[in-house]
């Protein structure tokens, strides 16, 4: 999911999704059998960086993620070590 468009039509069907908020609006349905047991589809939209995730059920049940306070800067040290899992076991 780092924006690779070529890489995300290899796990899901693409959609642009119509928006009336000047947002852009992308659409994946999984083509996995097994992903898309776990949701039918994944909407992401924003305007110059992702604001909002929804992911559907097969059910039809909604979880929608805002992401707020974005910024586009540099990791400290300190929040690249978060995604180190062995950095992190170390530093307890």
């Amino acid at each position: 999911m780092s924006g690779d468009i070529t890489a995300m039509q290899q796990s899901f069907k693409l959609y642009i999704q119509p928006s009336t908020t000047g947002q852009w609006q992308l659409g994946l349905v999984p083509k996995d059998p097994l992903l898309a047991k776990a949701f039918k589809q994944l909407i992401l939209s924003g305007k110059q960086q992702l604001q909002q995730l929804t992911i559907i059920s097969p059910q039809q049940d909604k979880t929608i993620i805002d992401f707020k306070q974005l910024h586009s800067s540099a990791l400290t040290p300190a929040e690249i070590a978060l995604f180190n899992p062995m950095q992190a076991l170390n530093a307890h």
